[in-house]
């Protein structure tokens, strides 16, 4: 009895110590975190941006995030219908096509403006071009930014 009291305790303690490892807090943890990481501020020192030129992007930046906010709310809609519907006990072949082929519509309209947006960031910092690889904003954490809301400028660029 005192040996499985032991034993029980000492479990009890090991949990009760563990418990803060699985809380993450800003920046080191999972799903959103702070956006305007050291991308931003790398591609300011490393092109040499103007002030003027860094308040563009950013308002640009701004701009499309705000343009493109209710786009971005029907994709996530109608990628949750799609899938609840294709998670039913029998999904209909023309329904499933006719849900994806809005869904990729929808899809298509943000490349389109995601590309503008690019272009027309080229367009006041055309330094931007010399940079090798394209890593569209992400960082290198866990998600790679994917859940970041920072600011890269037609894409942060290593």
């Amino acid at each position: 009895m005192k040996k499985a009291m032991i034993i029980f305790g000492s479990m009890v303690l090991v949990a009760t110590l563990s418990l803060p490892v699985l809380g993450k807090g800003p920046g080191g943890g999972f799903g959103y975190g702070r956006g305007d990481g050291p991308c931003r501020q790398n591609l300011q020192d490393k092109l040499d941006l103007t002030d003027e030129q860094v308040e563009q992007l950013e308002n640009l930046h701004d701009q499309f995030i705000t343009e493109t906010s209710e786009l971005r709310q029907s994709i996530r809609k109608s990628a949750r219908e799609f899938a609840t519907y294709m998670k039913s006990d029998s999904p209909d072949e023309a329904t499933a096509l006719e849900l994806q082929k809005e869904l990729n519509s929808l899809r298509e309209q943000m490349m389109e403006k995601r590309l503008k947006m690019r272009l027309a960031s080229l367009k006041i910092a055309p330094e931007l071009k010399s940079l090798k690889g394209d890593k569209n904003g992400r960082g290198q954490g866990r998600y790679h930014g994917h859940h970041g809301k920072g600011k890269a400028w037609g894409g942060c660029q290593y």
